[in-house]
């Protein structure tokens, strides 16, 4: 019995679920969410900030380019949306049918990211032990379909089945909706930058270098590179390893001789 029976009013039972949602520390963090923050906030984090080859490319170790190099601008939404997640749900409790969809696309995400970098970890183990990065996503997996379980439980699927299932749709919705979004939309502005920097036109060819810039770390830049290396005129040879150089903060000659190596 809940509060309300000293004034006759009979009140439902909280269920376990729900008090269990709402067990909270001062600071509005769900107590014992210390392991959720490490393997599902801070470790994707830390992983992204050193990633030698998933999405970047680290030239102390063999490989040409990054394994998901056409996928960046997807696993960097995608992370930043499974993080931002979870920072939500640990915090506030709130809208479970929500994050329940959100956090369980996000885990499965994970899981496959995990699993198609298997063979790179277990060869990168020998590179000062690497290799383990690649096994986060299968504890951050762990972490976020955990509290997708939790998030479940804790929604009213049964006394509002229809507004619940939505907000189950609409977290599962944006959790690849997104990602996805992101990546057509960064893929089609890289491109129409690349195409005014290989045009003659030299003011759009500024305003597209600063565009590039700000977008140096996603695929299709090297467009650039490959079209320096088969021009035959100095003067937009020149031209092109200024942009090259702009945008990277590299030399195009300092590239082709590690691609030599």
């Amino acid at each position: 019995m809940r509060e309300g029976a000293a004034l006759g009013i009979r009140v439902a039972p909280a269920r376990p679920s729900e008090s269990k949602a709402r067990q909270v520390s001062p600071t509005g963090m769900r107590k014992g969410a210390a392991f959720e923050v490490i393997a599902g906030i801070l470790l994707p984090a830390f992983c992204l900030a050193v990633d030698p080859l998933v999405f970047r490319q680290s030239h102390d170790l063999p490989f040409k380019t990054p394994l998901l190099a056409h996928y960046t601008a997807f696993g960097y939404m995608g992370t930043l949306v499974a993080m931002v997640g979870l920072s939500l749900w640990l915090t506030f409790g709130r809208f479970p049918a929500f994050f329940s969809g959100l956090l369980a696309v996000q885990a499965i995400f994970s899981v496959f990211l995990g699993a198609s970098l298997i063979p790179y970890s277990i060869i990168g183990i020998a590179f000062f032990g690497l290799g383990l990065l690649g096994l986060v996503p299968f504890l951050t997996g762990f972490v976020l379909a955990r509290n997708a379980a939790r998030a479940f439980r804790a929604a009213s699927f049964v006394e509002r089945p229809n507004i619940e299932f939505a907000g189950f749709a609409l977290g599962a919705l944006l959790a690849v909706g997104l990602p996805v979004l992101t990546h057509f939309g960064v893929s089609a502005v890289v491109q129409n930058s690349v195409e005014k920097v290989l045009a003659a036109d030299p003011i759009d060819a500024k305003d597209a270098v600063s565009t590039l810039a700000m977008l140096s770390w996603a695929p299709g830049i090297e467009e650039i590179e490959k079209a320096h290396a088969l021009e035959p005129d100095p003067a937009r040879r020149r031209r092109l390893e200024a942009a090259w150089l702009e945008i990277k903060g590299k030399s195009l000659s300092s590239v082709a001789d590690r691609a030599d190596d």
